[in-house]
């Protein structure tokens, strides 16, 4: 029996400096998985992390690593017995989710069944809870033809838990560290920013953002709000299309005019969807806010309006004829387009601008740089 155990020792800490670089270096990851896969007989080893503020995120080993995007992109998870039972019973060790498990639950498990359709047998998953209230689990499978684990085998991965934890909680702090490195790399750019997860809450900002106390609004559970009430349903509407797992998830581009009492000049707050690897730079933020202040007057460049906002070709030059200072009868006479067109395409502009009047507008319009020289900020 002792020379049992201290094989299982022998063996379990032979992983360690794979699990530790992997806290550090999330890239890492698929090897610490691939050297648990070894210890255990396993042919299938996932790292999955759940929240309540951001959708899950996971990683796996190559005999799975093509089923991980559906899963991710898909709420079947929601609704799979194996996992509710997983995430519910947060099992301190590993253990067998096959056992737990009624022949009717498993043959309605939309997540099981591409596994068994590959020929996989027992699963063991544990869970590590972490700071955040986040729960990072590990799921390990085996060949139907390998039969069951072994408790050889399953003391090998137990004897990896405390490693496996601490290396989670490394990981996750480092993770929020890296949002706030990042958010204050772009205030030396001059840049006020912040890392936003999908219920609004800030993971991360810097400094500059946390001046902007004329614009912005504090909410509660540490989220931020817009004080202008039509362009804060834009953020929202913009933060639900980053979210969104059945559209195009783009960014958007929310201007406000300078504050009449002078509290702030003009400005852009930029939405961009944080995807991918910058996951794991921005701690699962989903998107990063970026405001840019506007000090210089200048003639936008069609192109970087269209950029910006999403114009079209032709709404792109009726902004820049505004900006020039021609007013939409000018516009119609110099050349040919009817004065409904041009009213049309205001209207539109308008909307995709979250201006409600030309002159707001063409003010916004002014400050905007021309793209042809360095920005100032």
């Amino acid at each position: 029996m002792m020379a049992w155990r201290s094989a299982v020792v022998e063996v379990s800490e032979s992983l360690v400096d794979h699990i530790y670089e992997a806290a550090l270096i999330p890239e890492r990851w698929t090897g610490a998985l691939d050297a648990m896969n070894r210890i255990s007989n396993s042919r299938s080893n996932s790292l999955f992390v759940f929240s309540e503020r951001f959708s899950p995120r996971g990683i796996s080993t190559d005999m799975t690593s093509d089923l991980i995007e559906p899963f991710l992109q898909s709420d079947a998870w929601r609704m799979s017995p194996s996992v509710r039972w997983t995430l519910a019973t947060r099992p301190g060790a590993f253990s067998s989710v096959d056992d737990v498990m009624s022949p009717e639950e498993t043959a309605a498990d939309a997540v099981w069944a591409p596994l068994a359709a590959r020929g996989f047998g027992q699963r063991l998953a544990t869970v590590i809870p972490l700071h955040s209230g986040d729960q990072a689990t590990f799921v390990l499978a085996r060949m139907q033809d390998q039969g069951r684990y072994r408790p050889r085998e399953v003391a090998a991965l137990d004897h990896l838990r405390p490693d496996l934890h601490r290396a989670m909680f490394i990981a996750a702090r480092l993770g929020l560290e890296r949002a706030r490195a990042m958010t204050e790399t772009l205030a030396r750019l001059g840049l006020a920013a912040a890392v936003v997860d999908p219920t609004g809450r800030v993971i991360g900002s810097n400094r500059l953002l946390e001046s902007l106390d004329a614009i912005l609004l504090p909410t509660a559970h540490g989220g931020v709000a817009l004080r202008d009430r039509s362009r804060n349903l834009l953020l929202r509407q913009g933060l639900d299309r980053i979210n969104a797992r059945d559209t195009p998830r783009s960014g958007l581009s929310i201007p406000l005019p300078a504050a009449a009492d002078g509290s702030h000049p003009p400005l852009i707050i930029h939405l961009l969807p944080v995807r991918g690897a910058a996951q794991d730079i921005f701690a699962g933020g989903q998107a990063l806010m970026v405001v840019s202040l506007l000090r210089r007057r200048a003639a936008p460049l069609p192109e970087l309006l269209n950029g910006l906002f999403d114009l079209s070709p032709a709404e792109a030059r009726l902004v820049g004829e505004l900006a020039s200072g021609l007013t939409p009868r000018d516009i119609t006479a110099a050349r040919p387009v009817s004065m409904a067109t041009v009213r049309a395409q205001v209207r539109s502009v308008l909307a995709k601008t979250g201006m409600s009047r030309i002159a707001d507008l063409s003010q916004l319009l002014a400050q905007i740089p021309d793209g042809q020289d360095q920005d100032e900020t």
